[in-house]
């Protein structure tokens, strides 16, 4: 996940195999674009714990360069992700 358009950095990615993720004060509300690694599906959470709303599916590789098409810039608070 970026906090720029376009994978523009700074960028970092959790580890979140098979689960869900609370992101840390640092990066809660500020990704603006996500790219999952390949063989990997994730759903960004506008809530703690995978609850809330989401950008409407699952990302996959490459994920989304530009999260205000799907209306969800600087919205992720949780990630949830699982193997393909």
């Amino acid at each position: 996940m970026c906090d720029g358009i376009n994978f523009v950095d700074p960028c970092g990615y959790p580890a979140v195999p098979n689960g869900c993720l609370n992101l840390p004060e640092a990066w809660s509300n500020i990704s603006s674009s996500f790219q999952p690694p390949n063989g990997t599906a994730c759903l960004l959470w506008s809530d703690p714990n995978c609850q809330g709303s989401n950008p409407g599916g699952w990302l996959v590789h490459p994920g989304s360069s530009d999260l205000r098409k799907q209306e969800f810039n600087d919205r992720t608070v949780s990630i949830q992700c699982k193997d393909e």
